[in-house]
This record gives C-alpha cells, sequence and structure tokens, in this order.
C-alpha cells in the first residue's frame, strides 16, 4: 500500500492492481477492510481538490476526510479505474458494502466522477455509486 503514493505511476498501477485483483479472493475482504484499511487507502487515491460539506465527510476516517479539497486526485485514469473496479470487487460482499458506506465512498467517487473525462471510468463510477445507493437504503 506504500506503492499507492510512489511518484512512478508504473509501481502505482502495480501496486492498485495487485490490491484489486486479491479483492477477487471474497473470502480475504474481511481482512483487508480490517488489518489493511483498504478502503481508506484506496479512497485517499481518488480523493481530490473538490469541497465537501461535513455531512459529506461525517463518518470517513479522519485521515481522509482531513485532505478532502487539500490534494490532487490519482493523475492517471487506467490506476483511477483500477480503483473504481477494487470497489465494485469489495462491494460483492455485505461486508465490504457495508465499510463502503459507513466510510463514505459515495461522496468521494461522485465528486471524482464529476470531474472524469474517460467514459469507461464514468461507467464504472456509475455502477458503483448505483450500489453504495441501494446499500444505503437497505441499512
Amino acid at each position: 500500500i506504500t506503492l499507492f503514493q510512489s511518484p512512478n505511476k508504473i509501481k502505482r498501477h502495480g501496486a492498485v492492481g495487485a490490491i484489486r485483483n486479491y479483492l477477487l479472493l471474497t473470502d480475504e475482504h474481511d481482512w483487508m477492510i480490517l488489518n489493511m484499511s483498504i478502503v481508506s487507502s484506496l479512497q485517499l487515491l481518488l480523493v481530490g481538490p473538490e469541497i465537501m460539506d461535513d455531512e459529506d465527510k461525517d463518518g470517513m476516517l479522519s485521515h481522509v476526510a482531513k485532505l478532502v479539497g487539500k490534494k490532487e486526485r490519482e493523475s492517471e485514469v487506467s490506476i483511477r479505474k483500477l480503483i473504481l473496479e477494487a470497489f465494485i470487487i469489495l462491494s460483492s460482499t455485505t461486508k465490504g458494502r457495508i465499510e463502503l458506506v459507513k466510510q463514505k465512498t459515495y461522496p468521494i467517487v461522485r465528486n471524482a466522477d464529476k470531474v472524469e473525462t474517460d467514459e469507461t471510468a464514468n461507467e464504472l463510477a456509475y455502477d458503483l455509486v448505483n450500489i453504495l445507493i441501494n446499500e444505503e437504503e437497505t441499512m
């Protein structure tokens, strides 16, 4: 996860891709959520310079919430797509969906989608948002 912040885009791509692939092992979702803080680690890559109101940030882990509006979003579209795919894979389990909702992934994805220019990334964001909204309604 430390490679998520590497200045080398190939290392960042490889690290996010490896996590995305590991999440295909759905039995490992609990471990990834509890021991690796995977939701917030991936959220940090999608947080961008857009300001959010306190209601949107309420529930985010503090280290994520304090960077909202203060950092640049991941610049590589291929990595942004991997992040969205990882979130979608994580949402395939109940625990994953609950954590994504609880840690306020929706506002981060919504803001990223507003400025995204890649059509595939927009479609992934749309799919993820629908999953999260449906989960929120059942909670």
